[in-house]
């Protein structure tokens, strides 16, 4: 028997993915995302949702440190090693510290150090609550400063800043020369609004910082996030100078202009990708703009204008950056003293202190507040902002889509679409925290009971970083009016009894010759649910609800309805996505390319 990826003789283990036996240098690039071989597979024979899940079953995931793997051209690699083992990935990602804690799991337990480590993985996993639960059982944690670290940083996250303070305080105790507990200490006093207290913790870190010969890096991997609190600190101060010398210190230690706008070109053209660019993004851009306020405010216009213009050529999306850019442009042009705009100005200053702020701790602001960081615009709100990222996510997969559905009148399975939708929705959402998961298929899982049905199982959803569901969705294909499925589909979203979001989105992924037809046959039998349980109360269309939509492919409109709970309604958006035609133009510009 050989290697069902790469054809090798020398097979290692079943593979539930592969659902054959495969060699370990395979399982290696899998697991690291090198999926050259994997490929012609993947299309055809698993669902990609599902994968992550297998490997943490299975006999392959964990390998021993004296099995060295070194593949050959471009890729990205994190070890997790422990106890004479460890654990693959390609990207700190959920995934990766699943599998720390499969791996944990898999010795017997010494209490303080397992502890400690799989408390760590729910920290990064979100569930800080979770890994206070963990150490808190442990009766020596307190004693050590690192745990006390977790500990407190996870307070910090569930938004208890006393209890975080308690913590970091109680490691500063036991160790008060390590500089990252200084700067956590000054980050919960900055957010606690003891801004005079974070400038002297954030400053003290600084001092603390040495070369570390033991392990040959300095003793604060991140010391210039020390820099970013010091540029907020003082910009709440409105020290504008002192502003500007912070972000200075932030960018220096980073990066130049030039090799960034390289990597962000490069990116962009998909000449080279590169993981943390996203961040880099909006770190820089974030910076250029708080420096641009306090240029603004200090009468530079010069500096001012130069530096919101590397924030626009970042992030053009950034309503908030091009506002400030025509303020400055007036100014240069003698239109308007900065007094006219100065509540203006002020809130564009908050919201840059807010961004520079959560370039560190993003993930511990409630949606709402991070759907106005992420867009710069203070109208925005977070069911517009989530519609947006999905119908852009829509559009990215539109070519992949024609690339699976086999021919104009045979549809793909429907998983595969939702899976490819999903996969693009995630990406988007990542800088939030926020995750689009696919769902496993088939229903209800229990028979109706009141008003709601079984749990079921969604196609899929979105959830923010603190796992709370934004939107639940569910999708299906269409080839022509079927009126059953298309009931089952509208009425399936209420039928849940955990039903934690009255937000939803039905996508019909449609392989219809006449879509207008289907898609108004459709909104009928919409509209009609007007008896009953979760009744149509109001339909229409998707602008009234959401201003300056981009509908470009795609159909839609919107339905509210009753619901369970006194007061609320449940809002519903449909979108009809084009695949017969995508498809058709396609196969005609393949034609005309050969």
């Amino acid at each position: 028997m050989s290697c069902k990826i790469c054809s090798n003789s020398n097979i290692n283990f079943y593979c539930p993915i592969a659902q054959s036996e495969i060699c370990v240098t395979c399982c290696n690039n899998f697991h690291i995302g090198k999926m050259e071989k994997w490929e012609s597979l993947l299309d055809k024979e698993y669902d990609m949702g599902k994968a992550g899940e297998s490997c943490l079953k299975c006999e392959g995931l964990i390998r021993n440190e004296d099995e060295e793997f070194l593949p050959e051209g471009f890729f990205s690699m994190l070890k997790f090693p422990y106890n004479g083992k460890y654990i693959l990935d390609s990207y700190p990602g959920e995934l990766y510290f699943k599998k720390q804690i499969e791996l944990i799991k898999r010795f017997p337990l010494n209490e303080l150090t397992d502890a400690y480590y799989i408390a760590e993985s729910m920290y990064h996993l979100n569930e800080y609550s979770q890994a206070i639960e963990i150490l808190g059982a442990v009766t020596e944690a307190t004693s050590h400063s690192e745990v006390c670290l977790l500990i407190g940083k996870a307070y910090k996250f569930t938004g208890n800043y006393n209890e975080a303070k308690a913590y970091i305080e109680k490691a500063i105790l036991i160790d008060n020369k390590d500089p990252v507990l200084c700067r956590e200490f000054a980050e919960i006093h900055q957010l606690n609004g003891d801004i005079e207290s974070s400038i002297h913790y954030y400053q003290h870190s600084l001092k603390l910082l040495d070369y570390d010969e033991e392990n040959g890096g300095s003793n604060d991997d991140f010391h210039n996030m020390n820099y970013l609190g010091l540029a907020v600190s003082y910009s709440k101060l409105e020290n504008h100078t002192k502003t500007i010398e912070s972000a200075e210190n932030y960018l220096e230690s980073i990066s130049s202009w030039d090799s960034l706008i390289e990597r962000v070109h490069n990116h962009r053209m998909n000449i080279m990708k590169y993981i943390n660019i996203e961040f880099e993004i909006h770190a820089y851009s974030t910076l250029y703009n708080l420096m641009a306020i306090s240029y603004l405010e200090l009468n530079d216009l010069n500096l001012a204008a130069k530096y919101i213009e590397r924030a626009v050529e970042l992030d053009k999306s950034d309503t908030s950056f091009a506002k400030l850019q025509g303020i400055i442009i007036g100014r240069q042009q003698g239109q308007v003293e900065i007094s006219r705009y100065e509540e203006e100005v002020k809130i564009h200053r908050e919201y840059a202190q807010l961004r520079v702020s959560s370039i560190a701790a993003v993930k511990e602001f409630p949606p709402e507040k991070q759907v106005v960081w992420r867009t710069g615009n203070n109208n925005e709100n977070l069911q517009g902002f989530i519609i947006k990222q999905a119908f852009d996510a829509i559009r990215k997969s539109l070519h992949t889509f024609s690339l699976i559905t086999p021919s104009i009148d045979k549809a793909a399975d429907e998983d595969k679409y939702t899976d490819i939708f999903t996969d693009h929705l995630n990406t988007l959402l990542q800088i939030l925290g926020w995750t689009a998961q696919a769902q496993s298929r088939g229903g209800f899982t229990r028979e109706f009971f009141g008003i709601r049905g079984g749990v079921g199982e969604r196609d899929f959803v979105i959830k923010s970083q603190a796992k709370k569901d934004l939107l639940i969705g569910e999708a299906l294909i269409l080839k022509g009016i079927d009126v059953a499925n298309i009931k089952k589909h509208i009425e399936k979203p209420f039928g849940y009894d955990i039903q934690n979001s009255n937000f939803q989105l039905i996508i019909i992924w449609g392989l219809s010759k006449q879509p207008d037809d289907v898609w108004e046959k459709y909104k009928e039998i919409v509209k009609s649910r007007f008896n009953g349980n979760y009744s149509v109360i109001e339909t229409g269309e998707l602008e009234n609800l959401i201003p300056e939509i981009d509908k470009q492919s795609i159909r839609t409109f919107y339905s509210k309805h009753s619901t369970d709970q006194v007061g609320e309604k449940a809002t519903v958006i449909h979108a009809y996505i084009d695949i017969y035609n995508h498809k058709k133009r396609a196969i005609a510009r393949t034609a005309r390319d050969h």
